[in-house]
């Protein structure tokens, strides 16, 4: 074998190993942006629940005449997530 078909046969290897590599990128991007629009939907199904649940403190508070400050929920809000 002389060194050209070497060569030839060498650069072939890493135009496969490049193409495998690229595809592989793709791949990964993929997953992600999937993950990403999962996480990003259960976010916005979580705000929205969110937004329901101090409607209905409202409501119940409103009903027996004491509605609370908007400030005293949020901080309740605050210290349950955490």
């Amino acid at each position: 074998m002389d060194n050209e078909t070497k060569l030839d046969q060498i650069n072939r290897w890493m135009m496969l190993a490049a193409n495998v590599g690229v595809l592989l990128g793709i791949l990964f991007l993929v997953f992600e942006l999937r993950q990403n629009t999962i996480a990003s939907h259960a976010e916005a199904a979580s705000n929205y629940q969110d937004s329901f649940s101090e409607i209905e403190v409202r409501t119940h508070y409103s009903q027996r005449g004491k509605l609370p400050e908007l400030s005293s929920l949020l901080s309740q809000v605050g210290e349950a997530a955490l």
